[in-house]
C-alpha cells in the first residue's frame, strides 16, 4: 500500500541548509528555519484554494493550446490537472532575525470563551455566518506570533499580519539571556561577596552569586575595568574610549561620565584608594589620574524623586572630581594601591613597574626584568609582596621594602592577563590566554593546581573577601565561580599529573612531525626499503599507558636479573653450609624472605614475574611499549622469551613479541655475536611450539567441522559458516539472468 505521494519539491528563498520546521496550530502556515538570519513562512491552501488554482492553469493551458501557442512547461506528458507541491504550498514571507536563528516555534492559539447565554448564541450565529462566507471565499491566517531564539542569547518575538496580498512582520519583544554576548574582560566581586560585577564591549551586569541569576544589566561602552563603591550601591566603570562611568545600582542608570583621559584613548586599568574616598585610573594617555568621591546636586534626571523646584535646597548624588595628574613616559597599562595605603605601582608599556609613595608622588623605586609590557599586578594584603604577570608569559614576585625580584615563573604558555592575591594569603592566582588558571604559593613558589574548564582567553580574575571563591571570565563568554573545597591537595601528584600531561603532548607533536616530514630525507634508522611512497606503519600511538608499560618491563627486566643473583648467592650459600656440617648446618640457614613484587604477583620465579608483567600490557600498546625497550633489555627479554615458548606458556603473545622485536631490532641482531646465539636457540624452540599450536588448532577445527557436518545431517539445518558461498551462488545465479544479448 502506498501511503505518501511525492508531489514535487518547493524552491526557497534561502541556500542553506534546512534546520527544523513547525506547523501553526491552525495548521495553515508553515515555519521553515534554515542555518540563516531568517525563518520562512509558507502558506498552506485550502481544498477550495488548491482546485481554483489548477482550474486556472487548465484555464490557461486550453487558452494556449487556441493559439497555437506552446512552451515547455506545457509538455504533453504532463498533465495539467494533476496536483502539484506548488499547489498546496507557495512562500508567503522571511522574518529576518539580526542574529542566526537557533530555534523558532509559533505561539499557541488562544480560545475566547463567553459569559453567558446570549453571547453564547451571537457567537454561534457569528460562526454559521463566518462558515457560510469561509465556502464562498479563501479562508487565511490574518495573524500569527513567531517566537525565534537567536545564537547571541536572546529571544524574540514577531506578529506576522498576513493580507490577501502583502505580509509583514514586526519584532514586537524581546528578552535578553543573562550571559554576556562578547568576551567578559573585568569582574570584581562585593565586600560580602554576596555580587559579582562583570564587564563587556557592550555593558555591565550584575549578578547573585548564591543563585547565579542576573540582577542588573546597564548599557555602556565598552568596559575594561569596574569596581564597586560606596557600599557596593554604586559602580565606576572605565571604558576603552578613555571615559569613567558612575552607575547607581538601584535604580540601574549613568548617574555621569567623565571624559577620564584623551579622547578615543583606552582607561586600561583603576583601583580604589584603601580609605575608599577616591581612586586612581591610568590609561593610554601616558597619564595616572587621581579622582575624589563627594556629593554634588543631583539634576533632574538623575533620579525619579528629584523635586522640579532649581533652588538650592535640591537632593545630593555622589560625583568625581579630578584632583592631581602624575605623567608618564609612556602608556599605562596597570596601577595598584598597596593596601596600607604607602605605594602606589604603576606598570608602563616599556616593561617596567614604577613605585611611587601614594601622598607625595615622590619616586621610589624602578622594576624592571620583564621582556615584555606587564599587563596585570597586584599587592598582598601585608603590602610586602607585588605579583605581575606579563606578556612575556612570565610571573615575578617582588618585595616592596628594597624592590628586589624574589622569584621569576614561566607561569602560562601565552601572555598573563591577571593576576589577584587571595585575601589575607601570600597565595595568588593567574589567568592567561592559554585558557588556563593556575594557582600558586607566592612564598614557596609552588605551582598548586590548574583550573581547566574555559574554552577561550581567560581575560579576568577576582577573588572573594574571604578567599572561599574566585571568579573568572573568559573569552569564551562565560564566567566561572571556583570554590574552595576541604579536600586535600598533594603537589607530588599534581605534579605527576602535569608531567605526564606535558609528555603525552611531547609524544604527539614528535609523531605529527615524524608522520609529515619524515621518509624523504634517508636519515630515518630501520625505515622500510627507501620506498617513498610506501606510507606504512603501527596502527597506534606512543601514549603515557604505552610509555610506563615499557618501563614497567624494563623494571621486571632488572627484578629478575636481581632476583636470580638473590637465588644464586643463596643456593650458595645452601651448598657451602652443607659442605661445612651437612643438613644440620643447612637448617640453621635462615629462608630467603619472598620478593615483595613477585609474591604480589604470585609468581613464583622470576621468570613468570617478568611472564606476568608482559601479559598484563595491553594489546594495543605492545608494539609501543616494546619501542621504549633498550637493546640491553631486548636481549634479556629474548631469553626469557625462550625459556617460556620452551615451556608453552603464552604461546602466541611470545610470538608476537618476538616477531616485533625481530622485525625492530634486525640490523643490531645481525652484528651481535650474543644474540645471535640466543635466535639459534629461539628458532627451534619457536618452531616447535607453533607447530603444535597449529596442530591443535588444526585438529580442532577438523572436530568442529565433523561435528556441523553430523549436525546438518541430523536437523536438516545449514551453518552461517557457509552464508557466504550461498550468498556468492546466488549473486551468481542472479547474473546470468541479467546478461542481455546484442544481435548484430
Amino acid at each position: 500500500d502506498t501511503y505518501f505521494t511525492l508531489l514535487g519539491s518547493v524552491q526557497r528563498q534561502s541556500r542553506e541548509r534546512v534546520v527544523s520546521m513547525r506547523l501553526h496550530p491552525n495548521g495553515d502556515v508553515l515555519g521553515v528555519q534554515a542555518a540563516d538570519k531568517g525563518v520562512e513562512l509558507f502558506r498552506l491552501r485550502s481544498e477550495a484554494e488548491v482546485g481554483k488554482k489548477i482550474a486556472r492553469r487548465l484555464k490557461r493551458r486550453r487558452e494556449k493550446e487556441k493559439r497555437g501557442v506552446a512552451s515547455l512547461e506545457d509538455d504533453a506528458t504532463q498533465d495539467a490537472g494533476a496536483r502539484q507541491a506548488s499547489d498546496e504550498v507557495a512562500s508567503i514571507h522571511v522574518v529576518r532575525t539580526p542574529a542566526k536563528v537557533r530555534s523558532f516555534d509559533f505561539a499557541p492559539v488562544k480560545s475566547k470563551g463567553t459569559n453567558n447565554g446570549a453571547a453564547a448564541s451571537t457567537t454561534a450565529a457569528a460562526a454559521a455566518a463566518a462558515a457560510a462566507a469561509a465556502a464562498a471565499a479563501t479562508v487565511v491566517t490574518t495573524k500569527c506570533t513567531v517566537l525565534v531564539s537567536l545564537h547571541n542569547n536572546a529571544l524574540q518575538t514577531y506578529a506576522v499580519e498576513i493580507a490577501d496580498k502583502a505580509v509583514t512582520s514586526v519584532r514586537t519583544a524581546q528578552v535578553d539571556a543573562p550571559g554576556h554576548r562578547s568576551d567578559v574582560r573585568s569582574l570584581c566581586v562585593s565586600a560580602d561577596s554576596a555580587l559579582i560585577l562583570s564587564t563587556s564591549n557592550q555593558g555591565i551586569k550584575l549578578w547573585r552569586r548564591e543563585s547565579k541569576a542576573c540582577v542588573r544589566s546597564m548599557e555602556s561602552g565598552y568596559v575594561l575595568c569596574a569596581t564597586f563603591t560606596h557600599g557596593d550601591r554604586y559602580v565606576i566603570a572605565g571604558t576603552k574610549a578613555g571615559l569613567l562611568q558612575l552607575f547607581d545600582l538601584s535604580a540601574g542608570v549613568m548617574l555621569e561620565e567623565v571624559q577620564a583621559h584623551g579622547a578615543n584613548t583606552a582607561l586600561w586599568s583603576m583601583h580604589m584608594r584603601p580609605d575608599r574616598r577616591g581612586l586612581v585610573t591610568g590609561g593610554a594617555d601616558r597619564t595616572v589620574r587621581f579622582w575624589d568621591f563627594e556629593l554634588v546636586d543631583a539634576a533632574p534626571t538623575d533620579g525619579a524623586g528629584s523635586g522640579g523646584g532649581g533652588g538650592g535646597g535640591g537632593t545630593k548624588r555622589l560625583g568625581l572630581v579630578h584632583t592631581r595628574t602624575l605623567e608618564m613616559s609612556d602608556d599605562v597599562m596597570s596601577v595598584r594601591y598597596s593596601p596600607d595605603g604607602r605605594l602606589l605601582c604603576v606598570s608602563l608599556l616599556d616593561c617596567t613597574v614604577k613605585v611611587f609613595f601614594a601622598d607625595t608622588l615622590k619616586f621610589y623605586l624602578s622594576l624592571y626584568g620583564h621582556r615584555l609590557p606587564v599587563l596585570c599586578m597586584d599587592i598582598s594584603s601585608d603590602s610586602s609582596l607585588l605579583v605581575t604577570g606579563s606578556a612575556d608569559k612570565n610571573v615575578k614576585l617582588w618585595g616592596l621594602d628594597f624592590g628586589d625580584c624574589h622569584k621569576s615563573i614561566f607561569a602560562h604558555h601565552d601572555s598573563v592577563m591577571s593576576v589577584c592575591f587571595v585575601p589575607g594569603t601570600h597565595y595568588f592566582f593567574s589567568a592567561g590566554k592559554d585558557k588556563l588558571v593556575k594557582y600558586w604559593d607566592g612564598d614557596t613558589f609552588e605551582h598548586i593546581s590548574t583550573l581547566e574548564g574555559h574554552c577561550g582567553e581567560v581575560w579576568s580574575v577576582a577573588c572573594s573577601r574571604t578567599g572561599a571563591f574566585v571568579v573568572t571570565g573568559s573569552h569564551d563568554r562565560s564566567i566561572r565561580v571556583w570554590e574552595r573545597t576541604d579536600d586535600l591537595v598533594f603537589l607530588e601528584e599534581e605534579r605527576e599529573r602535569e608531567r605526564e600531561k606535558v609528555q603525552e603532548a611531547e609524544m604527539l607533536e614528535q609523531q605529527q612531525r615524524l608522520r609529515h616530514g619524515g621518509g624523504g630525507g634517508g636519515d630515518g634508522g630501520g625505515g622500510g626499503g627507501g620506498d617513498d611512497k610506501e606510507e606504512m606503519g603501527a596502527a597506534g600511538r606512543q601514549t603515557m599507558a604505552s610509555v610506563k608499560a615499557g618501563e614497567s618491563l624494563i623494571e621486571a627486566l632488572e627484578l629478575a636479573d636481581a632476583e636470580a643473583l638473590r637465588l644464586a648467592e643463596h643456593q650458595r650459600e645452601v651448598e657451602a653450609a652443607r659442605r661445612r656440617g651437612g643438613d644440620a648446618a643447612v637448617s640453621k640457614l635462615a629462608a630467603l624472605p619472598p620478593n615483595p613484587h613477585m609474591l604480589a604477583a604470585r609468581a613464583r620465579s622470576p621468570a613468570a614475574y617478568v611472564l606476568h608483567v608482559l601479559r598484563k600490557v595491553k594489546s594495543a600498546d605492545l608494539e609501543e611499549a616494546l619501542l621504549v625497550l633498550p637493546f640491553v633489555f631486548v636481549l634479556k627479554l629474548l631469553v626469557h622469551l625462550g625459556s617460556f615458548l620452551e615451556r608453552q606458556q603464552q604461546p602466541e603473545l611470545c610470538a608476537r613479541t618476538l616477531l616485533f622485536l625481530l622485525r625492530l631490532h634486525q640490523n643490531q641482531i645481525v652484528v651481535n655475536h650474543a644474540a645471535l646465539s640466543v635466535i639459534d636457540a629461539l628458532r627451534g624452540s619457536a618452531r616447535r611450539c607453533l607447530q603444535e599450536q597449529k596442530d591443535v588448532v588444526g585438529f580442532n577445527l577438523a572436530a568442529l567441522r565433523f561435528v556441523r557436518r553430523h549436525m546438518e545431517q541430523e536437523q536438516d539445518v545449514r551453518f552461517f559458516g557457509d552464508a557466504s558461498q550461498l550468498l556468492a551462488e546466488v549473486g551468481a545465479k542472479k547474473k546470468r539472468r541479467r546478461v542481455v544479448v546484442k544481435s548484430g
